[in-house]
């Protein structure tokens, strides 16, 4: 991509439209020009080039100067980024205050108090949504956590979700997890993440074909691909009765043949 092209897109993502940038990209090369020759070097067809210079005139990026025929020059390109970065903040304050408004508005209606708790199966998109998902799902767990996932998507999560796994365990709540082997340290990890006395690991000699969480014994997280990342993979989160003693039981199964962890690496997480 041209530096031109590259200069008008970071125009256009800071609010401008495409003729904007390119007629404001050709006056500040030029210096100053006169329509037609904006009109020729930003290839902006003549009848847009006076409408987008009057709009440009209009948010302050560029000065008329008074002349036979009229001709345009460019402000400072700091003072015009200042400008635009203005304009953006305002818009985004706007729009805050708009969502905040239609949160509260929605919420005055007769929404069901355990929202989530109606549906019993619902597929949680990858990335942040599953992330924040994770997060307040964690924060109102009172009793346990169970978990079969690989070594390195365990370790991902809980860096991810350090902050609400710190307090559910502060709470009080009891973690168990079964990974796979690792030559990695996992002592530190221990110390630092999936905290003993609360938290245990467990291994077994192969990632779990069933990547899940288990969560006060209502609610499971599936993942749907689990070879995946942690955030490339959407999840089936449900509080289906049948469905989450399935996966209890699943889960017992493997807590109870999988191997505790070599002395020399547990200490304090003794399994």
């Amino acid at each position: 991509m041209k530096l031109q092209d590259v200069n008008v897109q970071r125009l256009i993502d800071l609010g401008l439209n495409s003729s904007e940038a390119r007629v404001y990209i050709t006056i500040y090369e030029t210096g100053t020009a006169k329509a037609t020759t904006i009109a020729k070097t930003s290839r902006v067809p003549r009848p847009d080039v006076y409408r987008t210079l009057s709009k440009l005139n209009e948010l302050g990026l560029v000065e008329k100067i008074i002349s036979h025929p009229l001709r345009f020059r460019p402000i400072p390109i700091e003072t015009g980024i200042a400008i635009l970065l203005e304009r953006k903040a305002k818009k985004y304050n706007e729009l805050k205050s708009k969502s905040a408004s239609l949160i509260h508005s929605l919420n005055k209606k007769n929404m069901p108090t355990d929202f989530y708790h109606e549906s019993q199966f619902v597929l949680i998109p990858p990335k942040d949504v599953l992330i924040k998902r994770l997060t307040k799902t964690i924060e109102k767990t009172q009793t346990s956590i169970d978990v079969s996932t690989s070594w390195k998507r365990f370790k991902f999560a809980c860096y991810r979700l350090a902050e609400p796994l710190e307090k559910a365990w502060c709470r009080g709540v009891k973690g168990r997890v079964v990974i796979d082997k690792t030559e990695e340290p996992v002592l530190e990890f221990a110390k630092t993440s999936w905290k003993s006395p609360y938290a245990k690991i467990k291994y077994v000699h192969s990632p779990p074909r069933t990547v899940m969480a288990i969560y006060d014994k209502k609610e499971v997280f599936i993942y749907i691909q689990p070879t995946a990342d942690l955030t490339e993979s959407p999840a089936l989160w449900s509080n289906n009765p049948s469905l989450v003693a399935m996966a209890e039981d699943c889960f017992e199964i493997l807590w109870n043949t999988a191997l505790e962890l070599p002395k020399s690496s547990t200490d304090d997480n003794q399994v």
